[in-house]
């Protein structure tokens, strides 16, 4: 080793005692990280540096062994280093918690609409409830005519409104009994899927005065 050489590794060991020893200095790490923040964009604006960086990921795209290796080391990395990784990431949350926040609603609020990600939800949440595939979903809607299985009206396939379409079913053996608005799914659950007390009200309210007419039965034909 040169004069220069030994020179350079001394200056080296000391820059490395002083960053040591303002390491829990916090006000100094935060100044360094943006500091080392500023100097990666800066570089990475740089068009020579953003060629050489994109050659490099190209040429890595066509050497698999050489990808495999880079992967295998940031692996290494990350196992001896998972305390340091774990409290960097715990401390970027902390420090930047209405970011975190506002971009996981944001990302939530589109994702769930996407029709496809609504369909496939639809579909799990069929099975996880009612044990029914969206195929035989299709065919019980087909044989009601889209209509409700108690007082006719014209479904809506989703939504919360009182003409939505809601999955009858057996609470005791979970068989599906069909398909009904909510308006009367909620009726009979409050019933408590009884017919007997269905009957009784039917009679009180025979006796006792309705205002049947508003809404369309079956086997009924208002002008």
């Amino acid at each position: 080793m040169t004069v220069i050489d030994e020179q350079h590794e001394k200056a080296r060991l000391r820059a490395a005692e002083r960053y040591h020893a303002k390491k829990h200095d916090t006000d100094f790490m935060l100044a360094e990280r943006e500091r080392k923040r500023a100097a990666i964009a800066k570089k990475r604006a740089d068009p020579e540096v953003r060629a050489t960086l994109n050659a490099r990921r190209r040429e890595l795209a066509q050497r698999p062994e050489a990808k495999q290796k880079q992967a295998e080391r940031l692996k290494d990395w990350k196992s001896v280093n998972s305390e340091k990784v774990s409290a960097y990431q715990k401390q970027w949350r902390e420090e930047n918690a209405e970011h975190v926040s506002n971009y996981g609603k944001k990302y939530m609020a589109e994702y769930v609409m996407k029709p496809e990600v609504m369909s496939q939800t639809w579909e799990r949440n069929l099975w996880k409830n009612y044990k029914m595939t969206a195929a035989e979903f299709n065919d019980l809607w087909v044989s009601q005519k889209g209509k409700c299985g108690i007082c006719e009206v014209d479904l809506l396939p989703r939504g919360r409104q009182n003409n939505s379409v809601a999955v009858d079913h057996n609470h005791e053996n979970g068989a599906v009994r069909g398909l009904l608005c909510q308006a009367c799914n909620r009726a009979i659950g409050l019933f408590k899927d009884n017919p007997k007390i269905l009957q009784f009200a039917a009679e009180y309210l025979e006796n006792r005065g309705h205002y049947g007419g508003k809404t369309h039965l079956k086997g009924e034909h208002h002008e």
